[in-house]
């Protein structure tokens, strides 16, 4: 019995990951194979890429884009050209970061149909949804105890039939 603590905290500490196993987190894009468009693109702290919605007090703000989500969808809106792709269901999401600055770039695209089994989606739509949101501009960045950070941000585009039914988060 004198050995319990010991042992609960010894099985504890084998099984948290470490730093150097996991260096990033989940929502670290690599620019290895992200899609980039500006090259002089730099987060502020390459080991600290946080995500969007994290905040610790009531001061704190979430990154995100100005005007939330009601705003995103009537630019996407207003910018997409339906292609008539009948085919072309399922959920395409565009993942990128916000650097400190509120600048965006650093992009992967992940292609689901609607019952989140990978699907390939026609490269018109990856290009098109691509370009809408690489030309949002109003983003903010996570503010955490008064200091500005990266964070990891997604659209997930839901389209039926080559039409956008629905935008997440």
């Amino acid at each position: 019995m004198k050995f319990a603590p010991f042992l609960i905290i010894a099985l504890l500490a084998l099984a948290m990951p470490t730093s150097e196993k996991y260096p990033y987190r989940i929502g670290y894009i690599p620019e290895e194979g992200a899609i980039i468009f500006n090259p002089d693109f730099k987060t502020c702290n390459e080991g600290r890429i946080i995500d969007y919605y994290n905040v610790n007090k009531g001061g704190d703000q979430a990154a995100g884009f100005i005007g939330g989500p009601k705003a995103i969808k009537k630019i996407i809106q207003s910018e997409y050209l339906d292609l008539d792709l009948k085919n072309e269901s399922g959920m395409l999401t565009i993942r990128f970061i916000i650097n400190c600055k509120a600048e965006i770039d650093r992009f992967q695209i992940i292609e689901n149909d609607l019952d989140f089994k990978p699907k390939v989606f026609d490269q018109a739509v990856k290009n098109q949804l691509l370009e809408i949101t690489r030309q949002l501009k109003n983003w903010r960045s996570n503010t955490i105890n008064g200091y500005q950070f990266d964070s990891a941000m997604y659209l997930t585009y839901k389209l039926k039939n080559g039409k956008i039914i629905d935008i997440l988060p």
